[in-house]
């Protein structure tokens, strides 16, 4: 179970991740046997408000039926693919488009109101998703490629259809996706690119905690303040600052699960 901040300290997106190797069958029995553990053992006990989340659409089982299954789970978002591919479309290690059943899983995810989450397509997948999607959609932790030209992070034209669909980017903390230097130096080259695109309301946490290692200045939820404080110095305004840590995210799934 991966978890990232995506709100403020109190608030985080806990996804449950399956790995490629499993079969989708499996990965559906896995991916909910996970979510029973999770929900007995410490999400009941935790004091942090939580959004459930899937990473990797396999946790469907190839059947657009479990999805609403999903959904009275808690499930609020989910991304299609992991790096390599599955039923319904292709990772950044695969060159695989959308799949019929993709489309069928994405309008159904739509209907249940769970947020497409498409951090790990590839191009050709993310394109075809275009096709077919209808509501906000999210890349819950991808940065810019212009910034650092690894295949998990944003192109242009990604960035700009995430913002005209008034959907969200979660700026990832992964060092690999941040290239070299300072960690939190390369977060803030992150946001001023996003900036320049229009994307103030856009811009959120991803984070990516417990999915990678993480540079020793940025390896807690509880050393996010340090980035906070780092930002304001570089002169990010605080208006600004708080839709990046928690407005925009909390106002964009407010938006989808269209909560008053």
């Amino acid at each position: 179970m991966k978890k990232s901040s995506c709100f403020n300290k109190r608030k985080q997106c806990f996804a449950l991740f399956i790995d490629d190797s499993l079969s989708e069958k499996d990965a559906f029995l896995k991916s909910t046997d996970m979510f029973h553990f999770c929900n007995d053992y410490f999400l009941k006990k935790t004091d942090y408000p939580f959004v459930l989340t899937l990473e990797n659409a396999s946790s469907f089982g190839g059947s657009t039926e479990n999805i609403s299954r999903w959904k009275k789970r808690g499930v609020v978002m989910a991304s299609l693919t992991w790096n390599f591919e599955n039923s319904l479309a292709g990772g950044v290690k695969s060159k695989k488009g959308l799949t019929a059943f993709g489309k069928s899983a994405i309008k159904e995810m739509e209907n249940e109101k769970i947020v497409v989450d498409v951090s790990h397509l590839n191009e050709k997948s993310f394109s075809d998703f275009l096709s077919v999607s209808r509501k906000p959609f999210a890349a819950s932790h991808s940065n810019c490629y212009s910034i650092c030209k690894n295949e998990r992070n944003l192109k242009d034209w990604q960035i700009k259809e995430i913002v005209s669909s008034s959907g969200i980017i979660g700026l990832n903390f992964y060092p690999l996706f941040l290239g070299n230097g300072f960690v939190f130096e390369n977060i803030y080259k992150n946001i001023i690119y996003l900036l320049k695109f229009g994307a103030e309301d856009n811009i959120a946490i991803g984070s990516d905690f417990d999915g990678a290692k993480m540079s020793v200045f940025l390896n807690s939820d509880k050393k996010v303040i340090h980035l906070y404080n780092f930002l304001r110095l570089k002169g990010l305004e605080k208006s600004i600052l708080e839709k990046i840590f928690f407005k925009n995210a909390e106002n964009f799934f407010n938006n989808v699960l269209q909560v008053k």
